[in-house]
C-alpha cells in the first residue's frame, strides 16, 4: 500500500454496493450482506510491515467459487443452500 511508504497505516475495504448479497450474519437464514473484504497495512521496525488481508465472511468468495466449480462440498456448514449455491456458481457468481 502507498501509505506504508509514507510511514502511515493503510486501510482498504470494499462493499458489494447494489449487487446481490451472498452472506448471512451468524445464525441468519437470509443473505443481506456482501462478502466485504478488508485489508490493513501497518508500518513496522521489523523486516517487513504488517499486512492483513481477509474476508469478512466464513469462506472467502473466491474459495467458495473454486469449491463449487470443482464439485467439492463446502468445508463447513456455512453455505445456506447448496442448490442455490450451485446455481450461483453455474451462473458466474461473483464473476460478473
Amino acid at each position: 500500500m502507498m501509505a506504508i511508504r509514507e510511514g502511515m497505516i493503510g486501510l482498504a475495504t470494499a462493499d458489494s454496493g447494489r449487487s446481490p448479497k451472498h452472506v448471512a450474519p451468524f445464525g441468519g437464514r437470509e443473505p443481506p450482506l456482501g462478502t466485504n473484504p478488508i485489508s490493513i497495512a501497518v508500518p513496522s521496525d521489523l523486516e517487513a510491515p504488517f499486512y492483513l488481508d481477509m474476508a469478512t465472511s466464513a469462506v472467502a468468495a473466491a474459495l467458495a467459487i473454486v469449491l463449487g466449480v470443482c464439485g467439492v462440498p463446502p468445508l463447513c456448514h456455512c453455505i445456506l443452500s447448496m442448490f442455490v449455491f450451485r446455481e450461483w456458481v453455474d451462473a458466474g457468481g461473483l464473476l460478473c
